[in-house]
Parts: C-alpha cells; structure tokens; sequence
C-alpha cells in the first residue's frame, strides 16, 4: 500500500514501485488526478477498485452542498497577460489585480453573497494584501495571510473560526491539507490553470459544520481558455459543448442540493469557444493542454477525443505520430526533440502501431523498461519473470490474456520462459523489420543509445505502451469491475 499516491510519478516514487514485485499494488489518494504529467491510475496498474470524489462526499452527506456563483471578471482583458507554458505571467496579473475597479466589483459581489466565514484565494501577497486593504477600508473585518505574513497561519485561522475575521485572504496555504469546517464562503479571485486546484479550493469550504447548510462559491471567470476548466470540472464533462448544453438546457450535472449560477457574459465565452472549437488534432490538444494546465499523455488525450467519437488514429493522419503532433505544437524539449529524431521510427512502428492480438508486446516493453535493458539487455529469463509478475499484477490481463495452463505457472518455470519466447519475443526479434534481436541469451535494442539519452526515451516508451495497453483494454472491454465503489 502506497499512501499520497497523486505523487507517484516523482522519481523516489518510481523507484520505490520498481523495486518491489507485489501481487497487488494498491495506491491510496484523495487527489487521483494527475499532477506531474503522470496517468497515476496505470502506475497502479490500472487496478481501480474503490472511488469516492467530492460527488460521492457530498450526495452521501458527508460534504456539504455548494452554490456555485460564475462572475464575470469583467475588469481584467486577459487577452492583454502573456501566457507562457500554460500559464499567466505573474508579475502582469499582479498588475492587472492591483486596480481599484476591479478590487470594488470584487468587493460587491462578495457583499452580495457571502456568508459569516470567507476564504479568498489570491495570486500573491501583494495581491492579499491590496485585497485586505481595500475591504478593510470599507468597513469590512479582513486580513492577509501568507508564508512570513504578519498574521501567522493559526492566529489567522483562529481568528476566522471565532468569528472575530469575515474573511482572509490567502496565497499558496490553504490549498491541501487544512481543516476549515467553518468556512461557508470561497472566493476565488485567482486563474486556477489546474483542475486539481481548484478541486483542493474548492474542498477547503466542503467541511460540513453545525453553522453551515451549504458552501457559496464566489467565482471570477476571464475571457481565457484556462478559466472554463472550472466549469468542465465542476459539471463532470468533457468538453466546452457539453457544459453550454447543460447550462442552456438547465439540466446541470451537480452533486445532490448543489446549484450553478453564471453571468451572461461568461455563457457568452463560453459559446464563443464552443463555435471556435476546430477538428484538427492541434487544436483538440490545445484545448486539452489548456484546461489541464500541463502537457497531456498520449492517454489522457486518447480518452478526451474519444469522447468525440474521434479516432486516435487522426493524430497520425494528421501529424504523423504522437510524437510528430508534440513536436507540431512546440511541446518537445530539443532533448526530446533528439531522441524522437533518434528513435523515432521505433517509437511509431514498434510501439504506436505495432499489431497488438494480445496484450504482450506491451507488457514484454515494460518489463524491458524496469530491468533496464536499454543499457542493460536482460536474458530471456529475466525477461520473461518480470513480465509474469507485471502481467499478474494487472489480473483482468492476466485471466483474460493467459490460457488456463499458463495461469497455473510460476514465474521461474521453465515452461513459462518457453511460452514466453514463442511470444512476444520471438514475435519482437525475429525478421528483418524488428528493433530488437536476442543476441548470446539476452534481449537487445539494436539501436545505440546514448547514456543521456536514456531516461528521455524510457519516458517515451512508458507513455506509448500506457497508451497501448489504455487502448486495447478498451476495444477487448477488459477495463476493472468497480462495482465495488457502489
């Protein structure tokens, strides 16, 4: 059992997971969207057996309710605030949130909804503090909280909790990890590029509490791509059309007692970026990347057009390869850029597009990868051993895949390395066109590899079998039975 499992993709984490050979890996998160450009589920193996998000928490009475209030931001033109790798550059918005205008309007609509308790959510600490400032000046109980603030974190949240604070304004503190069962207002005045923060803010007020019948959400939403997150986000879809066919049909997909409220004005973004949405494969990934807030896997993108209809396969009628459609869109490193240059032929046609009748090619590249064998070759024994206990760690594979005499095999058997060399191994190193050859016992790559090259192109074989495998589970219908989170 691994604990804080949202962090699995950081390297002490990788190798904590390569060094044991489990029967059964079990991740535990309360966060199990991607943070580091990581698909966390196939880390666990894709072995999703029990689920409960913020729906869950809230239809069980165990969260409160929310109202969720989507403002126009109508006093920042974000389309004048250089956006640099999926993100806003900080020391513009600074400026741009420093202006009286919008402080007031912010200060308005937060009269007009609030509740006894508000947690806001700022940019920075000059943010905070010109936020406490000018709602003190109107009277209001407000104060600024941040990393060496003067008010310090507890002081502060004592204060808000006795009543004695109506609201505080905060930087980078309360975003995980924090108790605030009082909170019955969130305000958020920030550009929230990633989904998983705005979940952990939004959480921050869920806490159900004896004062509190729901959470009111006080939103600000700019003319940018990276603020419709939130309502996608927020009414579980998929894309920009499905949150516009929920809002004008009125049949919002909430959690039970929750409501969603949104100035004209947003409605109106929002449908100017449903009728710009093109069908190009650039476009898909931007629009991807942008409600993300990082670059997408192969398999998060694969599952985001598929809810299309939109075969993956236009992404190499269109760019060539995965790859290919990184390197159209800029989102290649030039040491990423290399190694495609490099390997590029092996990753397309040895992993992308090779024939896949069962699932082993792809379970035979992993266990490549967690033996090393691209510096290292592994004999075919080695090989075969790591793939039985990959396979048998992923059991819908492993039952469905296996015939009934293979099942029944140890990994160290003698018949399983013979099973195992007439295939994959034999299916990846015999011919004229395969990448590899088994040369004096031991499974090589027949192309060099430079040492600094390695990591990158073991990063790049991972992500493609991930999306390999994602994607035969899908058409063999081999995904996990989770009716156990019912």
């Amino acid at each position: 059992m691994v604990d804080e499992f949202h962090h699995a993709d950081a390297k002490t984490y990788r190798n904590l997971l390569n060094h044991f050979e489990p029967t059964f890996l079990l991740g535990l998160t309360a966060t199990p969207e991607r943070t580091d450009q990581a698909d966390i589920i196939s880390l666990c193996d894709n072995n999703l057996v029990f689920e409960r998000n913020l729906v869950h928490g809230i239809n069980a009475q165990l969260l409160a309710p929310f109202q969720y209030n989507g403002i126009n931001d109508r006093y920042v033109d974000y389309d004048e605030i250089p956006w640099r790798n999926g993100k806003f550059d900080p020391y513009a918005l600074e400026n741009a949130f420093a202006s009286r205008k919008r402080a007031e309007h912010v200060l308005h609509h937060w009269k007009e909804k609030r509740q006894l308790r508000t947690l806001g959510f700022c940019i920075s600490k000059r943010h905070a503090d010109y936020m406490a400032e000018v709602f003190t000046e109107a009277g209001v109980r407000a104060a600024a909280v941040y990393s060496n603030s003067e008010l310090r974190r507890n002081e502060a949240l004592r204060l808000l909790a006795a009543g004695d604070l109506d609201i505080l304004f905060s930087v980078d503190l309360f975003n995980e990890g924090t108790d605030l069962p009082a909170i019955d207002t969130v305000l958020m005045i920030r550009p929230t590029e990633s989904k998983i923060l705005f979940l952990q803010q939004l959480g921050r007020g869920l806490r159900r509490h004896k004062e509190k019948k729901h959470l009111v959400v006080i939103d600000f939403i700019g003319n940018h791509e990276s603020f419709l997150t939130k309502l996608i986000t927020l009414h579980g879809a998929h894309s920009y059309r499905q949150v516009s066919d929920q809002i004008k049909t009125g049949k919002m997909i909430l959690p039970n007692g929750c409501f969603a409220n949104y100035d004209p004005e947003v409605i109106d973004f929002l449908d100017r970026m449903v009728r710009s949405q093109k069908a190009t494969m650039v476009d898909e990934y931007q629009s991807l990347k942008s409600m993300l807030g990082y670059r997408p896997t192969a398999t998060e993108f694969y599952h985001y057009i598929s809810e299309t209809g939109t075969d993956f396969n236009k992404v190499r009628s269109q760019n060539s390869s995965w790859l290919g459609l990184l390197a159209q869109v800029k989102d290649l490193t030039p040491s990423e850029s290399e190694v495609n240059r490099i390997h590029g032929q092996f990753l397309l046609n040895g992993i992308e597009k090779a024939a896949m009748s069962k699932c082993f090619k792809m379970i035979l590249l992993d266990a490549f990868l967690e033996l090393d064998g691209f510096l290292n070759p592994p004999s075919t024994e080695k090989l075969a051993e790591k793939s039985w206990h990959l396979l048998k760690r992923r059991p819908v594979l492993y039952q469905s895949e296996l015939p009934a005499k293979q099942q029944s095999m140890s990994a160290d058997e003698k018949g399983w390395h013979s099973y195992w060399k007439g295939n994959p191994i034999k299916a990846f190193s015999e011919g004229k066109d395969t990448l590899f050859e088994v040369r004096e016992g031991n499974f090589t790559f027949k192309e060099a590899v430079r040492s600094e090259h390695k990591d990158q192109l073991y990063q790049f074989v991972q992500e493609l079998v991930e999306l390999r495998l994602e994607q035969y589970c899908v058409r063999k219908g081999l995904r996990p039975d989770i009716s156990l989170a019912e």
